[in-house]
This record gives structure tokens, C-alpha cells and sequence, in this order.
């Protein structure tokens, strides 16, 4: 297998670890149902194995130290996905023969299992493309490199690529390969798709945001697109938003707050017109304008008195944004929805010595 494949190989792991406290608070929680138990090693065994990977890997790192891998061995045995691929990864760095590796990839197969766990299926996919504590199967690597990328996972995506194009697993598609590659190089974590589009000779194309975002993320986000066309106002938000998140220029950020305007103009009960006064507050795809940012905050809470949309005009009324300040109206609103619950309001009233 080429040297590209091979290089991601660690990603899962250190992803896994970026996400430590999330993962061992999943430990904490209510037992689960437990999980058949398929392997043979005591839970001390394979947690002292597990554990001696993991000290190895991130020795003397911010990490070291910190994770109680008896836990994870029992969040595992329990079902959290997470775990179970954090431990599957483990054994596997460590197993010596490839029985022992097999352990490992078994619990990667059930991480695998949770549909929403793209980087198990990634990872699943490199054991069979690399023979590593399986069989070597290009046909296998491909299914599970495809449910990773069908749900956005960057990674997965690239591997999808290169098996498109050197016809490992499924028929030789090099022009979907280099498709998909062009839109992951123009994404910021597209580094290794650039370079691997300069070994094949290929030039980056230039791809529109809405394309770009179309091509490496799940299905469902073109469907909310094509709800957006059809003016759906809830999708045109979420469509906007989605933009204004990926965009990497001004006019793309401009993109996205036009379909945030769209929304906003509606008569519905929604977010927008909070949404699209803050881009006009903070200047995000807009020029920065606090008149027009306080007239979308009053439409919002006039329409349907949001919660979000009223504490918005709130502070504008406390601070004097985009009209005279009224310290005493802002205070006023604030109570009202502290009394409803709203945290934001609560402590901002703290804040300001108005509890």
C-alpha cells in the first residue's frame, strides 16, 4: 500500500485523545447494556496492555497520565463506541502476531457498528487495506472508507479517493477520485489532497463553497439545500449558517448571510433574524452595522418574542447599540426572561449587579 494510506494510520487515536474528557466522562455514565464479550483476556490484562500503548504513544505529553484505561475497558465492555475504538486501536498498536492483533480489530468492528462512529469505520477500512489484524481485503477497506465518507469524515473521504483511483475495491473511477480530491484540497484541512494532486500532475480547480461543502459532507446536508431553494425557511437558516461556518472569503461569508436574509424575511418563528442581527453586530459577512443589527433584534422579538432574539435587544438597549440607550428597558426584558429560566439573562444580571 502506498505511503499516503499508511500516514493516517494514528489519526483515530490522537482524535480520540483531542476528545479525553468527553470519553471519560462517557465512562461515568449510567451502566449500558453489556456487551458480549468475544475475547478471551481478562479485563486487568487487556487494560494494563491498552494502557501501556496509549503511556508509550503520548509519553511525557499533556496527556500522559490522565486516563484510566480500566475505565475505558469498562465503558467499553458496556457499548460506548468511543471506548471500544480508543481500546481496538490500543491492542492493535501493541498486539505482536496477528491473533493478537485480531483482538483489536474486534473491537473496532464493534465500534463499527454505531453508524455515526465515522472514525471506526475509517479506521475498520485501514485494518482490511493494510492486512493489519484481518485478512487484506481492498473490497472490504473500500465499503468501510465509504460509510466514513458518506458521513462527512475528512479522512475516510481521502482514502475513498485514492481507492477511486487506483481501482483498489471497486471499479477504476480516477475522474470521481480526482473530484474528490479537489474538493478536500479546497477545504483547509486539505494538505495531503494538494499534495497527492501534485504527484498525479493535477492542478487544484477552483470549487465553490457550495459545492465544496456539498461534496464532503453527508447526503442530508444537500437535501437541506435543496429545501432551501425551495424556500423553506428553517433550511435557508441552517443552509446560511452552514456557509458562513465554511467560508474562507468575504464574499463567501456574503453568500451565507444572504441565505440567513432570506429566512429572516419570512414571517415564521425562527432564529433568523436573531442570527442574521448578529452578523450585522459583529460585521460577519456584512459591513458592521449596529442601526440595522438592532431593527433586525426588534422584527425578531416582535414576530414571535424569542428568547435568544430578546436578549440580543436587551444588551442593545443596556449599551446603547443601534439605538439611544435604555438601561432601565434592558434591565427590565432581562428580568422577564430570567424569570422564564433563560441562563444567559440570569448571569447577566449578576453581571451588572441587577440580580
Amino acid at each position: 500500500m502506498a505511503n499516503h494510506t499508511r500516514k493516517w494510520r494514528r489519526i483515530p487515536l490522537v482524535f480520540l485523545f483531542l476528545l479525553g474528557p468527553a470519553l471519560l466522562a462517557g465512562c461515568k455514565k449510567e451502566p449500558a447494556p453489556a456487551a458480549a464479550n468475544s475475547h478471551s483476556s481478562e479485563p486487568a490484562e487487556v487494560a494494563q496492555t491498552a494502557e501501556k500503548s496509549f503511556r508509550e504513544t503520548f509519553a511525557g505529553g499533556r496527556l500522559a497520565g490522565i486516563v484510566n484505561l480500566e475505565e475505558v475497558y469498562k465503558s467499553a465492555e458496556e457499548g460506548d463506541s468511543m471506548s471500544q475504538l480508543a481500546l481496538g486501536e490500543s491492542l492493535l498498536n501493541t498486539g505482536k502476531d496477528q491473533s493478537e492483533k485480531a483482538e483489536g480489530v474486534e473491537w473496532i468492528r464493534k465500534a463499527a457498528e454505531d453508524e455515526y462512529n465515522s472514525p471506526a469505520h475509517y479506521s475498520l477500512g485501514m485494518c482490511y487495506a493494510e492486512g493489519n489484524g484481518v485478512e487484506q481485503d481492498d473490497a472490504e477497506a473500500f465499503k468501510w472508507f465509504k460509510k466514513g465518507a458518506d458521513e462527512g469524515h475528512y479522512v475516510s473521504q481521502y482514502q475513498l479517493a485514492l481507492c477511486q483511483i487506483e481501482g483498489r475495491g471497486t471499479e477504476q473511477n480516477r475522474d470521481a477520485g480526482i473530484e474528490l480530491l479537489q474538493a478536500l484540497a479546497a477545504n483547509d484541512w486539505g494538505e495531503e489532497a494538494q499534495e497527492k494532486l501534485a504527484e498525479l500532475g493535477v492542478e487544484p480547480a477552483e470549487i465553490s463553497l457550495q459545492e465544496r461543502i456539498i461534496r464532503t459532507t453527508p447526503p442530508e446536508v444537500e437535501q437541506i439545500y435543496k429545501r432551501a431553494e425551495a424556500g423553506d425557511e428553517s433550511a435557508q437558516l441552517s443552509w446560511g449558517q452552514t456557509l458562513l461556518m465554511n467560508a474562507k472569503t468575504e464574499s463567501e461569508k456574503a453568500e451565507g448571510v444572504e441565505w440567513i436574509r432570506k429566512a429572516a424575511e419570512q414571517e415564521g418563528c425562527s432564529a433568523a433574524p436573531c442570527v442574521l442581527g448578529i452578523c450585522y453586530l459583529e460585521g460577519n459577512g456584512v459591513e458592521q452595522d449596529e442601526a440595522e443589527a438592532f431593527r433586525w433584534f426588534q422584527k425578531g422579538a416582535a414576530s414571535c418574542g424569542r428568547s435568544d432574539v430578546r436578549y440580543q435587544l436587551a444588551l442593545c438597549y443596556i449599551e446603547g447599540k443601534g439605538t439611544e440607550q435604555n438601561r432601565d428597558a434592558g434591565i427590565e426584558i432581562l428580568r422577564e426572561l430570567a424569570k422564564k429560566g433563560f441562563d444567559d439573562a440570569q448571569a447577566k444580571l449578576k453581571e451588572l449587579g441587577e440580580e
